[in-house]
Protein backbone atom coordinates (compact mmCIF):
# COMPACT_ATOMS: atom_id res chain seq x y z
CA UNK A 1 0.00 0.00 0.00
CA UNK A 2 1.41 3.35 -1.05
CA UNK A 3 1.49 6.06 1.59
CA UNK A 4 0.02 9.44 0.72
CA UNK A 5 2.38 12.35 1.19
CA UNK A 6 0.90 15.03 3.42
CA UNK A 7 1.34 18.59 2.38
CA UNK A 8 1.48 21.58 4.68
CA UNK A 9 -1.93 23.05 5.41
CA UNK A 10 -2.54 26.57 4.15
CA UNK A 11 -2.12 28.98 7.10
CA UNK A 12 -5.06 30.98 5.76
CA UNK A 13 -7.26 27.89 6.10
CA UNK A 14 -5.98 27.20 9.63
CA UNK A 15 -6.83 30.80 10.57
CA UNK A 16 -10.30 30.59 8.99
CA UNK A 17 -11.14 27.43 10.95
CA UNK A 18 -9.69 28.89 14.16
CA UNK A 19 -11.74 32.08 13.78
CA UNK A 20 -14.91 30.11 12.99
CA UNK A 21 -14.55 27.89 16.06
CA UNK A 22 -13.69 30.84 18.30
CA UNK A 23 -16.65 32.85 17.00
CA UNK A 24 -18.96 29.91 17.51
CA UNK A 25 -17.79 29.58 21.12
CA UNK A 26 -18.25 33.32 21.73
CA UNK A 27 -21.85 33.26 20.47
CA UNK A 28 -22.62 30.49 22.97
CA UNK A 29 -21.44 32.50 25.95
CA UNK A 30 -18.67 32.21 28.54
CA UNK A 31 -19.85 28.81 29.83
CA UNK A 32 -19.27 27.26 26.38
CA UNK A 33 -15.67 26.04 26.62
CA UNK A 34 -13.25 24.09 24.47
CA UNK A 35 -14.38 21.01 26.39
CA UNK A 36 -18.03 21.66 25.50
CA UNK A 37 -17.16 22.25 21.84
CA UNK A 38 -15.05 19.08 21.82
CA UNK A 39 -17.95 17.08 23.24
CA UNK A 40 -20.31 18.51 20.60
CA UNK A 41 -17.84 17.58 17.84
CA UNK A 42 -17.04 14.14 19.30
CA UNK A 43 -13.31 14.82 19.68
CA UNK A 44 -10.79 15.47 22.45
CA UNK A 45 -10.55 18.89 24.10
CA UNK A 46 -6.83 19.00 23.24
CA UNK A 47 -7.72 18.62 19.56
CA UNK A 48 -10.09 21.60 19.72
CA UNK A 49 -7.31 23.59 21.39
CA UNK A 50 -4.95 22.71 18.53
CA UNK A 51 -7.52 23.80 15.95
CA UNK A 52 -8.09 27.13 17.69
CA UNK A 53 -4.33 27.67 18.17
CA UNK A 54 -3.79 26.94 14.44
CA UNK A 55 -1.45 24.08 15.33
CA UNK A 56 -3.36 21.30 13.58
CA UNK A 57 -5.55 21.09 10.46
CA UNK A 58 -9.14 20.09 11.07
CA UNK A 59 -10.05 16.63 9.87
CA UNK A 60 -12.67 16.45 7.10
CA UNK A 61 -15.13 14.45 9.19
CA UNK A 62 -14.88 16.93 12.06
CA UNK A 63 -15.28 19.85 9.65
CA UNK A 64 -18.41 18.23 8.22
CA UNK A 65 -19.86 17.73 11.73
CA UNK A 66 -19.06 21.35 12.62
CA UNK A 67 -20.82 22.64 9.50
CA UNK A 68 -23.76 20.23 9.51
CA UNK A 69 -24.48 19.61 13.21
CA UNK A 70 -23.41 22.95 14.67
CA UNK A 71 -24.20 25.17 11.67
CA UNK A 72 -20.71 26.67 11.60
CA UNK A 73 -19.70 28.44 8.41
CA UNK A 74 -16.65 30.46 7.50
CA UNK A 75 -15.03 32.25 4.61
CA UNK A 76 -11.88 30.89 2.97
CA UNK A 77 -10.40 32.39 -0.21
CA UNK A 78 -13.60 34.27 -0.97
CA UNK A 79 -15.69 31.08 -0.69
CA UNK A 80 -18.12 30.30 2.13
CA UNK A 81 -17.57 26.86 3.63
CA UNK A 82 -20.79 25.57 5.17
CA UNK A 83 -23.18 22.65 5.14
CA UNK A 84 -24.63 24.30 2.05
CA UNK A 85 -21.32 23.50 0.33
CA UNK A 86 -22.22 19.80 0.45
CA UNK A 87 -25.37 19.49 -1.68
CA UNK A 88 -27.09 16.18 -2.22
CA UNK A 89 -25.84 14.25 -5.20
CA UNK A 90 -27.86 14.68 -8.34
CA UNK A 91 -28.18 12.31 -11.22
CA UNK A 92 -26.17 13.26 -14.24
CA UNK A 93 -28.02 12.89 -17.50
CA UNK A 94 -26.36 10.48 -19.86
CA UNK A 95 -24.70 12.24 -22.74
CA UNK A 96 -26.43 11.74 -26.04
CA UNK A 97 -24.21 10.30 -28.71
CA UNK A 98 -23.31 12.65 -31.52
CA UNK A 99 -25.55 12.50 -34.56
CA UNK A 100 -23.97 10.46 -37.30
CA UNK A 101 -24.58 10.89 -40.96
CA UNK A 102 -26.16 7.97 -42.73
CA UNK A 103 -25.67 7.48 -46.46
CA UNK A 104 -27.83 5.04 -48.32
CA UNK A 105 -26.53 3.67 -51.60
CA UNK A 106 -29.47 2.64 -53.71
CA UNK A 107 -27.44 0.95 -56.45
CA UNK A 108 -24.22 -0.95 -56.71
CA UNK A 109 -21.33 0.61 -58.56
CA UNK A 110 -21.53 0.03 -62.28
CA UNK A 111 -18.30 0.56 -64.21
CA UNK A 112 -20.09 1.47 -67.40
CA UNK A 113 -22.15 4.26 -65.78
CA UNK A 114 -19.34 5.50 -63.52
CA UNK A 115 -21.80 7.04 -61.06
CA UNK A 116 -23.13 6.77 -57.53
CA UNK A 117 -26.31 8.07 -56.00
CA UNK A 118 -26.62 8.92 -52.28
CA UNK A 119 -29.48 10.14 -50.14
CA UNK A 120 -28.98 12.39 -47.11
CA UNK A 121 -31.62 12.18 -44.39
CA UNK A 122 -30.81 15.48 -42.66
CA UNK A 123 -32.56 18.78 -43.30
CA UNK A 124 -29.46 20.95 -43.03
CA UNK A 125 -27.39 21.47 -46.17
CA UNK A 126 -23.91 20.01 -46.29
CA UNK A 127 -20.97 19.92 -48.61
CA UNK A 128 -18.49 17.08 -48.73
CA UNK A 129 -15.96 15.31 -50.89
CA UNK A 130 -16.17 11.58 -51.38
CA UNK A 131 -13.21 9.64 -52.73
CA UNK A 132 -13.55 5.97 -53.47
CA UNK A 133 -10.83 3.63 -54.57
CA UNK A 134 -12.02 0.34 -55.97
CA UNK A 135 -9.57 -2.47 -55.66
CA UNK A 136 -9.78 -4.77 -58.58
Amino acid sequence: MRRVKRTKTDPEFLAAVSNALSSYKETRGPKYTNATLAEDLGIEESTVSKYIAKKSPIMAEVLARACISLGISFKYRDQVISAASFPAATAVAAARPATQLEFLFDAEYAAERNSWRMTQRHAEPMEFTLRIKIAG
